[in-house]
């Protein structure tokens, strides 16, 4: 699914960060879950992995798994998310994808908010 068999006959430590995230990934979703709580899944993966990531939630998606992800990665919210929920000490913003660009646009968040 993620492209990385070739990891499947190395140790686990050895892996870097991003294909540890990958292989945790996998692992996450072979069982087809109802509900997956990730955070920050895309630290670390490569570029040329992390569109076969997001394709694979979005499709987890599409067939029921109820997703949750912690991101700084404003692209990806843009992308992927349909409901966003900002914190920063307190909630700022929940609502849908489109309210929050339009506020994240008004406020000049940058491409990370992570304050």
């Amino acid at each position: 699914t993620f492209g990385i068999s070739s990891l499947l006959k190395k140790q686990f430590k050895t892996l870097s960060g991003g294909q540890k995230q990958l292989a945790m990934a996998a692992r996450s979703i072979i069982s087809k879950p109802r509900l997956l709580i990730l955070d920050e899944p895309m630290a670390g993966v490569d570029i040329e992995h992390s569109g076969t990531y997001l394709e694979k939630l979005k499709s987890l998606n599409l067939t029921g798994t109820a997703i949750i992800m912690v991101t700084h990665e404003l692209d990806i919210i843009q992308k992927e998310a349909s409901k966003v929920l900002w914190l920063n000490k307190k909630v700022i913003f929940f609502g849908v994808k489109d309210e929050f660009l339009r506020l994240a646009h008004e406020t000049h968040i940058d491409q990370h908010p992570h304050d």
